[in-house]
């Protein structure tokens, strides 16, 4: 099976710390977790992100949703990937 890779720029992270907890936000996606640290926090939220792509894709509303939020993103075939930064989140798309 095809795979298409879709590569979301995110604009940025938002991190907060409440006593030994500490939360991330994607402000761009309306998405948050939280964590013992703000790696953590960030990895979770990386996870959310993820799971809230694959939902969306089973609707068939990802590029959609992405381009309503105005959220930059590529799709490229899985054999083109790119290197990843820091902000960037890829979701193997099914095709």
């Amino acid at each position: 099976m095809a795979k298409n890779i879709i590569t979301a720029y995110l604009k940025a992270f938002r991190f907060e710390q409440d006593n030994d907890l500490w939360t991330a936000y994607s402000d761009e996606l309306g998405i948050a977790s939280c964590g013992r640290t703000q790696d953590e926090s960030e990895d979770n939220l990386r996870n959310a992100v993820l799971v809230h792509f694959r939902s969306l894709d089973k609707r068939h509303r990802l590029v959609e949703i992405l381009r309503q939020k105005n959220v930059r993103f590529e799709v490229a075939h899985e054999s083109r990937r790119t290197k990843q930064h820091s902000r960037t989140i890829e979701y193997e798309q099914r095709v």
